[in-house]
């Protein structure tokens, strides 16, 4: 049986670009995120790894379909998308289930510096940019969506 891991992924947007951030293991750029911990939202996950990987909060763009009025249940947004991604390390493969929202910066003071190595994407750059082809596709119907 393959191992599966939760994880959570912002496609953080401004001005018809894609916030990417280069990953050292993986040598490519991707979007920010990361594992699901234990007792952690999807949501709650991709702040906090926003907030390590970026230095900056977001808000996830609210597409609820369902609005309720109670103190006791919160609705959910709805993820972009869900994709079941398989990666392959030393220990072999393993999946992960991972939800893709939409986001945007809460506010616009995010650092350029060397610890984060960050790059805004627009539709032009995607064909040369360095990443995996499902990220480049998720990318360009994002991105072609919003021209």
């Amino acid at each position: 049986m393959n191992r599966k891991h939760f994880t959570a992924t912002g496609i953080i947007l401004r001005n018809n670009k894609i916030l990417t951030i280069w990953h050292d293991k993986l040598q490519v750029w991707l979007p920010p995120g990361g594992h699901i911990e234990k007792n952690e939202t999807p949501e709650e996950a991709l702040i906090r790894e926003c907030l390590e990987e970026i230095d900056s909060e977001i808000i996830i763009i609210n597409n609820a379909n369902y609005k309720i009025e109670t103190p006791k249940v919160q609705v959910l947004n709805n993820p972009y998308c869900t994709l079941l991604e398989p990666i392959t390390d030393k220990s072999g493969t393993h999946y992960h289930i991972d939800f893709f929202y939409l986001c945007k910066l809460k506010n616009n003071n995010l650092q350029f510096n060397n610890k984060n190595n960050l790059r805004w994407i627009c539709f032009e750059d995607l064909d040369s940019l360095n990443t995996f082809d499902n990220v480049k596709k998720l990318f360009r119907t994002i991105l072609k969506s919003r021209y």
